[in-house]
């Protein structure tokens, strides 16, 4: 038989030199988000000096309409910058190694499942798993205060509260421990929820969104978006201020305060969702098909102990 060998092609320097770049960016990026806070928090600091060199006043009924413009103004800006920097967030950390070592986890978790075919018998594991850990729950509850699970199952399991209160011989917070273990309810596992990966679960073909059509669909998305918008705006009128003051610089600063303050929170909220919320979302998963994986190796190695067993016997 002839041996194929394959070649790994080496990476070129505008490859190295890509990926060093990509690293130095994101280490930067790192950087300035770990002192995001105390740049706010000095840029908070020169507004409040600037305002308490003022006059501070509450507006009067006649400026009531005029705050509603602000108001308006201030919402749209600081929920741009919001949605605009979480989504900067989100890429930022969808390249990070660390997500990517959990997606390559979850991966080579979910081929254990899929080569092996076990995939329709997933349902049977998340039966099993779901009476594992309502037990596990209330025997938490139970041990506690002394009382084992055979006597809670055989005496006190599924009677309601009146009936374990009217037990003279459980002490008071026995009582309240087997109404707390009683009150646990089975948790929600389903095969899909183990099985797809949130962000990409959806999509049926083999390519993705063709890039053209993505294109128009972002073309008519903004058109609508922006319409809106315009339309709001439009109806506002602007007037240069025909007389700049220390007043007006502390007014503009307090109101930029939300609109910045909103970009890093929408900045650190897009990249925590990724690289903590959906890594451990995707790390709690492969932790599940792992042990969905060792469960079936158990059932089928004790499955064919009972029949190795049984054919002695007839033997």
């Amino acid at each position: 038989m002839q041996t194929i060998e394959l070649t790994v092609p080496e990476k070129s320097e505008s490859d190295i030199v890509l990926h060093e770049s990509s690293g130095s960016k994101r280490k930067a990026v790192k950087t300035f988000m770990s002192y995001a806070g105390i740049l706010v928090g000095v840029f908070v600091m020169f507004a409040v000096v600037v305002v308490m060199t003022v006059d501070i006043r509450l507006i009067t009924s006649a400026e009531i309409a005029e705050l509603g413009l602000d108001f308006f103004i201030i919402l749209f800006c600081s929920y741009l910058m919001y949605v605009t920097c979480s989504d900067s967030g989100m890429r930022a950390a969808l390249s990070t190694d660390e997500y990517k070592e959990q997606i390559y986890k979850y991966e080579e978790a979910k081929n254990l499942i899929v080569s092996a075919k076990l995939q329709g018998r997933l349902g049977e594991f998340c039966c099993s798993y779901i009476e594992r850990e309502l037990k596990a729950a209330r025997i938490d509850e139970i041990s506690a205060v002394g009382i084992s699970y055979e006597l809670y199952e055989a005496k006190y399991l599924g009677r309601d509260k009146d009936a374990v209160e009217a037990e003279k011989s459980l002490s008071k917070a026995q009582r309240k421990a087997i109404v707390r273990a009683n009150s646990h309810k089975p948790i929600k596992l389903t095969p899909d929820m183990i099985m797809k990966r949130g962000r990409s679960a959806v999509r049926r073909s083999p390519l993705g969104v063709n890039p053209q059509k993505r294109k128009r669909i972002g073309f008519v998305y903004k058109f609508f978006a922006n319409g809106l918008v315009s339309i709001l705006l439009a109806v506002i009128a602007f007037e240069v201020v025909a007389d700049p003051s220390l007043a007006v610089f502390a007014s503009v600063l307090m109101k930029m305060i939300s609109v910045v303050a909103n970009g890093f929170a929408g900045y650190k909220m897009g990249y925590d969702n990724i690289l903590i919320h959906t890594a451990n979302y995707t790390e709690d998963q492969a932790d599940l098909l792992k042990q969905a994986y060792d469960f079936f190796m158990e059932v089928e190695n004790g499955t064919q102990l009972q029949s190795r067993d049984k054919r002695a016997d007839e033997e």
